[in-house]
């Protein structure tokens, strides 16, 4: 939702004592609720004793985009992790479902959208499940949520081929 104020600065009348101290123009509060369209309305500059505003009212202009719900399916990344450590999800990606304008859906960069599992986190946790995080999410994007809430997953322990020992086999007798 956009808004606007038409016009966007009024004419004080006032004691040269209040002006001096004045540093903006108020309107009566007005509650904006479950906008469904785009529309004007007029509002009354705010009565202050020993004040005039010319005009004495403004109009609000609001421009309303409808929302749509849309979902892709985001990995979930391990963060913090030591170089030895690698993580295992399943599964390996949650679905996010969103809210968008319509007019911004094909304007929304779904790499943009992170879900993540702490390293510290899960070497406090005693459970083989986990909940991840979503950590980020494209401008103009709210009401995200997360499907399934909870994963399973396995920490598992990298192993450098240089460290392996690998047993040498004995050279028997004929």
């Amino acid at each position: 939702t956009h808004t606007q104020l038409i016009p966007d600065s009024v004419d004080v009348y006032a004691p040269q004592a209040i002006l001096d101290t004045m540093q903006a123009a108020y309107t009566e509060r007005i509650h904006l609720k479950d906008l469904i369209k785009s529309g004007s309305q007029p509002i009354r500059m705010s009565r202050t004793r020993g004040m005039r505003f010319f005009p004495d009212s403004v109009k609000l202009f609001t421009e309303v985009d409808l929302l749509t719900r849309q979902s892709c399916e985001v990995p979930v990344q391990g963060i913090n992790f030591p170089a030895d450590k690698t993580l295992r999800t399943f599964p390996s990606s949650v679905r996010v479902s969103y809210l968008v304008p319509q007019g911004r859906v094909r304007q929304i960069d779904l790499q943009e959208f992170t879900v993540v599992i702490s390293y510290t986190e899960l070497i406090e946790n005693h459970t083989s499940r986990c909940r991840p995080h979503l950590s980020n999410t494209p401008k103009g994007v709210t009401g995200a949520l997360m499907d399934p809430l909870e994963v399973d997953y396995l920490l598992e322990s990298l192993v450098n081929e240089e460290e392996l020992i690998v047993p040498q086999q004995k050279k028997g007798r004929k």
